[in-house]
C-alpha cells in the first residue's frame, strides 16, 4: 500500500500544473501558427477541426488556472469561513475536470456560431449540457 503524504500531493500538483502549461503553451503556439499562416480553405475541414480541438485545449488550461488562483484567492481572504471551508475539497484536478465541461461549452458555442445558428434556444441547450456535465463531475469526484 502506499502512503500519500502532503509532500506527494503537492509533486502531483506541480507535475500536473507544469504538464498543463505546457500543453496550453504549445497548443497556442500552434493556434496562433494556424490561424496567421493558412486560411480556412487552404486548411479544408481537418484544419478547421484543429483550431477548434487547440481551442479546446488552450480554453481548458486558462480556465483551469483561473477557476484555480479565484479558489486559492478566496481561501487566504475567506480563513477560517463558511465558504472557505466549502472550496477547501476542490482540488487542482477537480477545477481540471470543471473547466473541462466549461471549455466544451464555449467551444460548442463558437462552433454554433461559425455556422450562424446560435439563438436563444442554442444558448439554452448549451448551458444545460454545461450543468449536466458539471452535475456529472460532481457526483463521480464525491
Amino acid at each position: 500500500s502506499v502512503t500519500v503524504t502532503h509532500e506527494n500531493d503537492i509533486l502531483v500538483i506541480l507535475m500536473f500544473s507544469k504538464i498543463l502549461i505546457l500543453t496550453g503553451l504549445a497548443a497556442a503556439g500552434l493556434l496562433l501558427y494556424i490561424v496567421n499562416s493558412i486560411t480556412p480553405s487552404e486548411a479544408g475541414a481537418s484544419g478547421i477541426f484543429a483550431v477548434f480541438i487547440l481551442g479546446y485545449v488552450v480554453l481548458l488550461s486558462l480556465i483551469t488556472f483561473f477557476i484555480w488562483f479565484v479558489l486559492m484567492l478566496v481561501r487566504k481572504l475567506g480563513e477560517g469561513s463558511d465558504i472557505s471551508r466549502r472550496v477547501a475539497g476542490l482540488t487542482l484536478v477537480k477545477t481540471y475536470y470543471y473547466s473541462s465541461v466549461f471549455s466544451l461549452g464555449v467551444v460548442i458555442l463558437v462552433s454554433l456560431q461559425s455556422i450562424g445558428t446560435v439563438g436563444f434556444r442554442e444558448y439554452l441547450l448549451v448551458t444545460l449540457l454545461v450543468l449536466l456535465g458539471c452535475l456529472y463531475v460532481t457526483k463521480r469526484t464525491t
